[in-house]
């Protein structure tokens, strides 16, 4: 196989931004408490549907493992049902929410946010996963959104 160079691949980025008409972000760049987060991604694993019963109403949670051509990381899609995402598809994941869930980056939205626009097909990258990312104050920028990553030691 012929090595490309990154710039193919942010040719791709670019493409498909401009494609889905707007701008999306890449999942390396999600940082704690960045808000309006649309990224283009493929599922790579259907985690599980919980039910969480909140201020007295029972909602379905839905966590998928999603990937892009930097890397992936965790999707928390509230209300949805397990059933209609399957691996392979390819969402639109929009106005999502980095969050901290337990010191892992999770990217969360509601169902209202997702749409299927193809399956199968789709480069990616597994690795780097953020959601297996210690978080970390910059030192030059105490705030949250400028947190930079660190691999986690393997204990």
């Amino acid at each position: 196989a012929e090595y490309m160079g990154v710039g193919f691949y942010l040719f791709l980025f670019f493409f498909t931004s401009y494609f889905y008409g707007d701008m999306t972000q890449l999942i390396t760049s999600l940082r704690p408490s960045m808000n309006d987060v649309t990224i283009i991604c493929i599922v790579l694993e259907n985690r599980k549907c919980s039910k969480i019963h909140s201020q007295g109403i029972d909602r379905n949670l839905l966590i998928l493992n999603v990937a892009d051509i930097s890397g992936s990381v965790l999707a928390t899609i509230w209300d949805m049902e397990e059933n209609l995402i399957s691996e392979g598809d390819i969402l639109k994941l929009s106005s999502g929410k980095a969050v901290l869930h337990r010191g892992f980056l999770q990217l969360s939205l509601s169902k209202e946010g997702v749409e299927r626009v193809g399956e199968i097909t789709m480069l990616f990258n597994a690795s780097p996963n953020m959601s297996d990312m210690d978080w970390k104050l910059n030192p030059d920028n105490h705030s949250t959104i400028a947190m930079i990553p660190v691999p986690r030691s393997s204990q």
